[in-house]
Parts: structure tokens; C-alpha cells; sequence
């Protein structure tokens, strides 16, 4: 079994066998109420699917995951192979049967090995969590192991946004300006004000205003306090 932890959920991935054929099933799981959401993955009604991978990506618009995994089917004369699927942002965990790319076609051998790994690894350089580095180990034409790397989902390059000046806003409306542009609010730390021009709003920021950064990206704001005794506001 596979398993990555997003902060809420624990997803996993691993391969059963409901109906006498290998079948791979990944869901996750709420550490919050635990409650468990599962589906199947197959490639097709006679294929035999195993050595299952997940990866969850993180982005504004929400989790994506990628499957992947390797699968065989005899009956047709289809030697082990490696196929990916993904569930965009708000798709739920459906069953994903027949729905994958298939990244490389395997080719027959008389060994009793398949191919030993298949791995996820989210893409940073994708702020959207849309974009995943897929690795499948598989067997090649003339009898040799090869290993299949794979760039898969949204991997183009996202446009930067400004970060607006927050100066002066309440936390609230921060917020909001911040999610207009695709941005979200980090953190709120109080620091003194000694001018009192800014007690209870935005005093400074981080990332400063004017700044080109990724969506997705978040701003800390830095709130106004009055100073301490014996200094007064007017």
C-alpha cells in the first residue's frame, strides 16, 4: 500500500482481488471523523491491475490526484504495462475503469517479475497541484528493464499575479483582495504602532505590494497594536 497525508485526509492506493483477477483500489480517509471513501481502478474487464502509486496535488482550486499503476491482460495478448489516471479538483473519488492514458506498453517475457516500482511525485514547479512526475519501471522489447518517466496532467506555466497593497484594510478585507487575485492570507501578527495610523488594519504586508508572485501564494499581514504604557494613541 501507498499512502500520502494532505493535512486532512490520508489517501491510499493498493491492490486487491474481489473477483479473482488484481484490482486496485485508492481512497482516503478523514482523520477528522474517520470516515473512509473508496473506489476501484482497473485498465479493462480482463486485465489484471496491481503495484498501485498515488500522489495528491495541492492547489487553489483544490485536490488533484493522480493514479498509477501497472496491468496485464492475457486473454488479448497485452504483456504488462503502466497506465496513469487523474480526478480533477471537485471530481470526487470515482471508479476509474478504462479512463487512463496509457504511458508505455510492455513488452512479453517469460520472467516471473513484472516490474518492481511506480511512483507520483507532485510537481512544485506547478503552484496549481495540476502537474505530476510519474516513474514505471517495465519490461522492453529484447529483454531488458527499462524505466518510463513521465511529466502528466496541467504543467503549464501559471501567469504570475501583483500582490495589492493591503495597507489600511481590516483582516477581512485583506482577505478578500487577496482571494480575488488568487492569493490567500497566510498569517496575522499584531506589531506596534507607534504612529497609530494603522490600529487595527494592515500595517505591512510580506510579500510587499507590487510583488509578481505565483496564484496560490500566500500573504502574511501585519496588524497595528497600540504601543504600551506609558505611550498613548491621541
Amino acid at each position: 500500500m501507498v499512502a500520502v497525508y494532505d493535512g486532512a485526509s490520508i489517501w491510499f492506493a493498493h491492490d486487491v482481488d474481489p473477483a479473482g483477477f488484481p484490482t486496485v483500489r485508492y481512497g482516503a480517509v478523514n482523520v477528522n471523523n474517520n470516515t473512509v471513501a473508496t473506489a476501484f481502478g482497473f485498465h479493462s474487464a480482463t486485465s489484471d491491475d496491481f503495484d498501485a502509486s498515488i500522489g495528491i496535488g495541492l492547489g487553489p482550486a483544490g485536490e488533484t490526484i493522480f493514479v498509477t499503476w501497472a496491468y496485464t491482460d492475457a486473454p488479448n495478448g497485452v504483456a504488462t504495462s503502466n497506465t496513469v489516471d487523474t480526478v480533477a479538483p471537485g471530481g470526487g473519488i470515482p471508479n476509474l475503469i478504462g479512463t487512463g492514458a496509457v504511458l508505455v506498453n510492455g513488452s512479453s517475457t517469460t520472467q516471473d517479475r513484472f516490474g518492481d516500482y511506480n511512483s507520483v511525485s507532485i510537481d512544485p514547479s506547478a503552484s496549481t497541484g495540476t502537474c505530476a512526475v510519474v516513474t514505471n519501471q517495465y519490461f522492453a522489447a529484447g529483454g531488458t528493464w527499462r524505466t518510463r518517466v513521465a511529466r502528466v496532467g496541467n504543467c503549464a506555466p501559471q501567469p504570475l499575479v501583483t500582490v495589492p497593497n493591503l495597507t489600511g484594510d481590516t483582516p477581512a478585507t485583506a482577505g478578500s483582495q487577496l482571494s480575488a487575485v488568487g492569493l490567500f492570507l497566510a498569517g496575522t501578527v499584531g506589531v506596534t504602532d507607534n504612529l497609530c495610523n494603522n490600529l487595527g488594519t494592515v500595517l505591512d504586508q510580506n510579500p510587499e505590494p507590487g510583488t509578481q508572485v505565483s496564484p496560490g501564494t500566500g500573504v502574511t499581514i501585519f496588524i497595528g497594536q497600540p504601543p504600551p504604557p506609558p505611550a498613548q494613541c491621541p
